[in-house]
């Protein structure tokens, strides 16, 4: 072999490398897809809390029966509580298919930007201590920071008002931020990633939502409380609301339940490709359960973790950027008329995920005094279809004479 074929040999292998690495989530997703067969599907774990939800909880789970066998996911986990307490709970499927895992209660799922809700209570404990205060400017609670970003307050971080762009291409492998495969050890060393970046526009007035941007509240907790993001979460909300099953998706999951993420298309299925939530823990690399999710919700309706007064606050939307679905997003949570049928239209607070291989739902409505959470383990782009399900069990607990209300009231 000549050195010049030895050398345009070796230039081909790595630029055949490099563009593999570059473009790898593609590459992965065209390979290794098996048949997705349901031979041996476990049957559906139900529970309820009280005997007065006994019809109700009956439904339910046969409801969520006829939704599994008529959808392509792997699982799906759900949670519904009633006036501050567990109703019913079902979940049906595998958490890992490889092994045929049947999936349980405390089998935890990603929950995307849902994660952002659980950052948003994390951010209103710490303002209900005086340790913090929403109108802070970035500059003051973390002087490194950038000088572009100093100005922007947290609220107008946590309501995506701070003019920050979201996921972009980079200089890494894989090209997209997205797909992030680096490890990083803090939320501050995250905040790298937007700090060279030009702001989309003045903070304060437009609503651009970015999870690369809400990462500065999880910026603001690891400064104010001292400790890592992981620690300052079991201190302020899991351990207070007795989340057990909640937890950062970091290098501690060892020995944790957490159900595997899949991409599921025509009958065929993959574990779905693997990324570092590092880049995005407060707004969206937080794991959870839907029991565990219903005591967050539970935790809005009352002053069992929050004052009235800061609890309003994080709900309460900003008067500027109403464009782009701005008009419903406030500090963390999107308020919003939430429709479960023709004549059911009810005021909630509410967040939704879709994270990799994971899908999250997570819905209050505070009129009724009702939570409901529920994932599943399957890719998506939207919702849509885990809403489905979630709309029909909420139904089933809403009073008989919500409707009627609802009339009177002209909604």
């Amino acid at each position: 072999m000549t050195n010049k074929l030895a050398i345009t040999i070796l230039v081909i292998t790595i630029i055949g490398f490099f563009t593999f690495k570059m473009f790898e989530p593609i590459f992965v997703y065209n390979f290794g897809w098996e048949e997705f067969a349901r031979t041996q599907t476990p049957p559906i774990i139900s529970e309820q809390n009280n005997d007065k939800w006994d019809a109700q909880s009956r439904k339910s789970a046969e409801a969520l029966n006829e939704f599994y066998e008529n959808i392509d996911t792997p699982a799906v986990s759900i949670a519904v509580a009633v006036d501050g307490e567990l109703a019913w709970r079902g979940a049906i499927g595998f958490a890992n298919l490889a092994n045929q895992q049947a999936i349980s209660f405390d089998d935890a799922f990603r929950l995307g930007s849902t994660s952002k809700a659980i950052t948003s209570v994390a951010i209103a404990t710490l303002v209900d201590q005086k340790d913090l205060k929403l109108d802070i400017k970035m500059g003051e609670i973390a002087p490194s920071l950038d000088e572009s970003l100093h100005q922007i307050t947290l609220a107008q971080a946590m309501s995506h008002r701070a003019g920050i762009r979201n996921y972009g291409l980079c200089f890494c492998f894989p090209m997209w931020e997205y797909y992030n495969q680096r490890q990083f050890g803090s939320i501050r060393e995250s905040i790298s990633i937007i700090e060279n970046s030009d702001l989309l526009s003045e903070p304060g007035q437009k609503y651009n939502y970015t999870s690369l941007g809400f990462n500065l509240a999880g910026l603001a907790v690891e400064q104010t409380t001292g400790k890592s993001f992981s620690k300052a979460l079991d201190k302020q909300v899991f351990g207070p609301l007795d989340m057990q099953h909640s937890y950062l998706e970091d290098n501690q999951l060892t020995g944790r339940s957490v159900a595997q993420g899949y991409d599921v298309v025509d009958g065929n299925y993959k574990s779905v490709f693997n990324v570092n939530n590092s880049n995005r823990w407060p707004s969206g690399g937080i794991l959870s359960t839907p029991s565990d999710m219903i005591k967050l919700g539970n935790a809005m309706l009352d002053d069992r973790l929050l004052s009235n007064s800061v609890r309003d606050s994080i709900l309460a939307i900003p008067n500027e950027g109403h464009e782009n679905g701005g008009d419903i997003y406030a500090l963390g949570w999107r308020i919003s008329k939430w429709e479960l049928n023709e004549q059911l239209n009810l005021k909630s607070y509410h967040h939704n995920g879709v994270a990799f291989g994971n899908q999250s739902i997570f819905v209050v409505f505070p009129e009724q005094r009702i939570v409901i959470s529920a994932m599943m383990n399957k890719n998506s782009t939207n919702i849509n279809e885990l809403a489905k399900i979630v709309n029909q069990i909420a139904v089933m607990f809403i009073p008989n004479n919500t409707t009627k209300k609802n009339s009177e009231k002209g909604e």
